[in-house]
C-alpha cells in the first residue's frame, strides 16, 4: 500500500473516532474504549512508538476515553486475515483499523465497515 493510501486510511480512522466518541455522554461515568487495530510485522519500534504517540494523543483530546492499541503481530496476508477473524464478533472487533485501500470493499460487503 503506498503511503498515500495508508495516510487516507488514517484519517478515515480519526473521522470514524470523532463519530464514536460523540455518541458518548458527557458525565465522568460514561467512559468509552475504542479498540485500535494495527499490523505489526518484524521490527516495529517505530510503528510501536507512534501508535502510543496517537494514543496519548487522542486521549489528552478526548476526555474520558481510552485507546486500546490492538497490534497484530503478523506478516503480509496474514494481517489481513487476523483482523477479518477479530471483525466476525462485536465482541472481539475494533472499533477503528488499519486497512489497505484493496481491503475496504470485501470489509464492506462483509458488513464490517
Amino acid at each position: 500500500m503506498n503511503k498515500l493510501g495508508k495516510i487516507s486510511v488514517m484519517l478515515l480512522a480519526a473521522a470514524t473516532s470523532v463519530g464514536i466518541l460523540s455518541s458518548c455522554g458527557s458525565s465522568e461515568s460514561d467512559k468509552k474504549t475504542v479498540k485500535f487495530a494495527y499490523q505489526a510485522t518484524g521490527d516495529t519500534s517505530a510503528i510501536s512508538k507512534w501508535m502510543k504517540d496517537v494514543k496519548a494523543q487522542f486521549e489528552s483530546e478526548n476526555k474520558g476515553a481510552t485507546l486500546k492499541l490492538e497490534p497484530i503481530k503478523s506478516n503480509g496476508d496474514d494481517y489481513g486475515s487476523k483482523l477479518a477473524l477479530m471483525s466476525k464478533s462485536e465482541k472481539t472487533a475494533p472499533d477503528l483499523m488499519i486497512l489497505d485501500t484493496e481491503m475496504i470493499r470485501p470489509y464492506v460487503a462483509a458488513g464490517y465497515l
